[in-house]
């Protein structure tokens, strides 16, 4: 019995010895979101991994994880597992201010690999920030605590809500059907003009064998060209306050989903500046499809409230890139009828009369 005992005293006093030496040396720490970006309110997981990587297990955790204040964590599931969640505190308390401080206890076996996940959602568009976390650890028998911080930035963006945008609220000027104009764009066979010699360059489609009858030799139909139809969002942020500026977000993307929904290719020029790399987001070419209005929600969601240029500039460089048959989709946070030239300017490149919707009144004219 007393060998016993003393082999138990040497070995808690030998994994006391070790335990001594910093716990958290071999511990490394990620929080991140399930999705990168996100609809407001939509519901996505924070997923945290908790690693240790040294022989020694970490008795004890603490942990303190630093999370956006404006996140709604479901904590009803996590504890319900027995996880051990809890608010520390919402606000003004943590290291990088304005944060939600998440607290849990937790304890790694050598080797081991946690990786827990408790569900939240996000109120309003915006980019929102996982900080990292504050931990206190001890030793074997409690007598010594450590605190350190393990600090990283990992993102989420939130979209633009989603809103109604009636179609009789934007006369699109005749964008939604066909239209016929005198330039080589692309044929339609369904136009057809006259006819004329054949060639031999025509395909043999083309060729009208009751009028090559009449005529004694062969005749293909000679067809109209079409335009394909064609927009350019422009979202201006110069004007109005914040909530008109967040109703232009909603707007903008409301008028790009109705394009997107009538087969319509698209541009989008804005002069709200966009937070972090993410390329040319001042101007994106035409496009269609689901990476095209991603990129464009992203963009959104990603915007801050004030702006790179002016109104006018903005409309000025829409004019400077317009053709014929393009339709300008202008929405704007301030005065609708605010630059009357520069958006006489568009009317006259583009022979289409620019729709502007303002975000006060929610409406165009």
């Amino acid at each position: 019995m007393v060998i016993f005992v003393v082999v138990l005293v040497v070995i808690v006093l030998i994994v006391q010895k070790m335990s001594l030496a910093n716990p958290l040396a071999g511990l490394q720490y990620s929080a991140r979101a399930s999705k990168g970006a996100v609809e407001p309110d939509e519901s996505f997981d924070v997923i945290t991994v908790l690693e240790n990587r040294r022989r020694m297990p970490i008795f004890f955790m603490n942990i303190q994880e630093y999370f956006p204040p404006e996140i709604d964590l479901d904590l009803a599931g996590v504890n319900a597992a027995k996880m051990e969640y809890h608010y520390l505190g919402k606000g003004n308390t943590g290291p990088f201010k304005l944060e939600t401080i998440l607290q849990s206890r937790a304890y790694l076996m050598p080797r081991q690999r946690m990786t827990r996940r408790v569900k939240a959602t996000l109120p309003r568009r915006g980019r929102y920030f996982f900080h990292g976390c504050g931990i206190y650890s001890g030793d074997f028998l409690g007598i010594k605590d450590t605190f350190e911080e393990f600090f990283q930035t990992s993102e989420i963006v939130v979209y633009p809500r989603k809103c109604d945008l009636p179609e009789d609220m934007i006369s699109f000027g005749g964008i939604l059907g066909d239209r016929s104009v005198r330039r080589f764009i692309m044929e339609d066979p369904v136009l057809t003009l006259g006819f004329r010699e054949y060639t031999g360059r025509e395909p043999q489609k083309a060729i009208s064998w009751i009028q090559s009858l009449r005529a004694g030799q062969l005749m293909v139909k000679k067809y109209d060209y079409t335009l394909e139809p064609t927009a350019s969002v422009i979202l201006n942020l110069e004007g109005g306050d914040e909530d008109q500026k967040e109703r232009a977000f909603e707007l903008a993307r409301a008028v790009c989903e109705l394009l997107e929904r009538k087969k319509i290719k698209y541009s989008f020029l804005t002069n709200a500046p966009c937070s972090a790399a993410f390329g040319r987001w001042s101007y994106i070419s035409d496009g269609l499809g689901k990476r095209h209005i991603e990129t464009i929600l992203e963009g959104l969601g990603r915007s801050v409230l004030n702006t790179t240029q002016s109104f006018a500039s903005l409309l000025t460089r829409a004019a400077a890139s317009a053709e014929t048959g393009r339709t300008h989709i202008v929405v704007t946070s301030g005065d609708e009828h605010a630059c009357p030239r520069e958006v006489a300017r568009l009317y006259a490149v583009s022979g289409q009369r620019p729709v502007v919707i303002c975000a006060e009144r929610g409406s165009g004219s």
